[in-house]
């Protein structure tokens, strides 16, 4: 098996899910995307969220082009086909939140079966450097079509 190290994101269930499968093209944070992790390849690190029948797990790698501003919850809402966060989820943008929201944007995503190593300790969103042995279940997918 081949072993590969990059940096890791954390991302939710079943967030990272959706972005596997092609359904969420735009991640999104309250924050703009680290410039050292433009157009550079990052595990996924599932985590649990509210699905506690899953435990933390390296399941793809991703690269993020950019990401940009939205500048209101309108706009916002206009890219929910692409971002997949609904009025109804914990992460939506609700009247009177002031926080910013940022949308980083996916080139492309491949689907890699691995758990992340016992005892490795990780960062609550990002991991410097993880080091996994791992296999590729699906070819390297680019989102250039959305």
């Amino acid at each position: 098996m081949p072993k590969l190290t990059l940096p890791a994101l954390n991302i939710q269930a079943p967030w990272a899910e959706l972005i596997l499968s092609r359904k969420k093209a735009i991640e999104t944070r309250r924050y703009p995307l680290p410039e050292m992790y433009r157009d550079r390849e990052v595990f996924i690190i599932e985590t649990p969220g509210g699905q506690k029948k899953i435990k933390r797990r390296v399941v793809g790698i991703v690269k993020f082009e950019t990401s940009f501003r939205y500048k209101n919850r309108q706009q916002f809402y206009q890219d929910l086909s692409k971002h997949q966060v609904g009025k109804a989820s914990k992460f939506a943008w609700k009247p009177g939140d002031g926080a910013e929201r940022w949308g980083w944007v996916i080139s492309s995503v491949r689907r890699i079966e691995v758990q992340v190593p016992s005892g490795k300790k990780c960062g609550i969103v990002f991991t410097r450097a993880l080091a996994v042995d791992f296999k590729v279940t699906k070819a390297t997918e680019s989102n250039d079509d959305q």
